[in-house]
């Protein structure tokens, strides 16, 4: 009883501090709109009266996440806070999936409760949840496949394996990062031996909903074309150099240079502040020589930035492309809370004291100094939805 009460509270402490960050001056921060969400707008309304399950006009992005931008603006108007709810909603839900995810992985309570607060405070996580763009939503799909992936590896119930293949055959349908999601779960059924006929059903399943995205998109889409080196006719030298440089920037952004896109971070700032980028490298060296327990991780974090090393360099580093690699990066953050967890009581309160700090200088990053940048990075108004509004 003692245990459930405590993970309920810490659940519901969680949940407290992602609402606190993530709708604190909610929406009036970013204090403008970007261009892309006000086209968020008008192609959620197109489809009006209409079942589809993807739209040309919607190339790169979740056709099924207009649906909710759809919803949510017969509910509330067409206005900011109706085009900025459901990016908030996932945002609200995913560190709680995260802390559930992290159960599995950690004895000590405590590091798993820190180490979801490191999450849900990161800027890098929380700013794409306080504006209109799907990140957060193709990574709750991502986080309720891992969930399901994981109790079903333990109970084997029909229910759980239904809902992983759900979560799945979701993310290929979501913003394009997404596509290549089914790998992972495909590579941890190998790694665990499952069944051959787990295997088949899994991708019999995701095929079977995957191939009318592959029909109308013809396989490639128009944006891959556009962003990725691999179909331009260079050397291969060239394209070689092209990875090496992309390797090297996605590297750096997390503890030297991040992003320069101010919709995306302050520009050039890491991803990490000093104390989570040296954590990050300590649990990351300790995940690999403990590699089989923690490759669930390793790949993900490979998943989640392999598309990026195949765009123009001039595109990286990218926060919103490579978002999904939060996960892994604060999961051997949070490893390396668990091996350095100090048992002495002093040294734990200076711990949770620095990790507070850690918090506090996050929030202070983007409520103090991503504002400033956002009134230049965002090109629109709140007058420019007003061209959807019926009169």
């Amino acid at each position: 009883m003692g245990y459930l009460n405590k993970n309920l509270l810490n659940s519901l402490l969680i949940i407290g501090v992602s609402a606190l960050v993530i709708f604190w001056q909610f929406p009036r921060l970013p204090q403008r709109l970007a261009f892309d969400e006000v086209e968020f707008v008008r192609l959620a309304m197109k489809l009006q009266n209409q079942l589809v399950l993807y739209s040309p006009e919607a190339t790169g992005h979740a056709t099924p996440y207009f649906y909710l931008l759809l919803v949510s603006i017969k509910i509330f108007g067409v206005n900011t806070f109706a085009l900025r709810l459901p990016a908030a909603i996932f945002g609200l839900v995913n560190p709680l999936l995260v802390y559930l995810i992290f159960n599995f992985y950690f004895k000590k309570r405590q590091t798993a409760f820190w180490g979801t607060i490191i999450f849900a405070t990161m800027h890098w996580v929380f700013q794409f949840a306080r504006f209109a763009f799907e990140g957060t939503y193709l990574l709750f799909w991502e986080l309720v496949a891992i969930y399901n992936l994981l109790i079903f590896d333990r109970n084997q119930k029909v229910v759980n394996f239904l809902l992983l293949a759900l979560a799945t055959v979701m993310t290929f349908y979501s913003y394009l990062p997404g596509r290549i999601f089914f790998l992972l779960p495909l590579g941890y059924f190998f790694r665990h031996r499952a069944p051959y006929k787990i295997i088949g059903w899994y991708l019999g399943i995701l095929l079977l909903f995957a191939l009318p995205l592959l029909v109308a998109t013809g396989a490639v889409e128009n944006r891959v074309s556009s962003l990725t080196y691999l179909t331009q006719s260079l050397p291969i030298s060239e394209k070689a150099t092209y990875f090496v440089e992309n390797l090297s920037r996605n590297l750096l952004m997390l503890n030297f240079q991040g992003d320069t896109n101010a919709r995306h971070n302050y520009p050039g700032k890491p991803a990490l502040n000093p104390l989570l980028g040296g954590l990050f490298w300590i649990g990351l060296f300790l995940g690999i020589k403990k590699q089989p327990k923690y490759r669930l991780f390793l790949c993900w974090i490979a998943l989640s930035i392999v598309g990026t090393l195949f765009t123009l360099p001039t595109e990286n580093p990218h926060f919103l492309r490579t978002y999904t690699v939060t996960v892994g990066v604060v999961f051997f953050i949070t490893l390396a809370l668990e091996k350095l967890w100090p048992k002495d009581k002093a040294m734990e309160y200076l711990l949770i004291g620095l990790l507070f700090l850690s918090v506090v200088y996050e929030v202070r990053t983007y409520f103090k100094y991503q504002k400033k940048v956002f009134l230049s990075a965002f090109e629109s108004t709140a007058k420019d939805l007003e061209q959807f509004k019926e009169p």
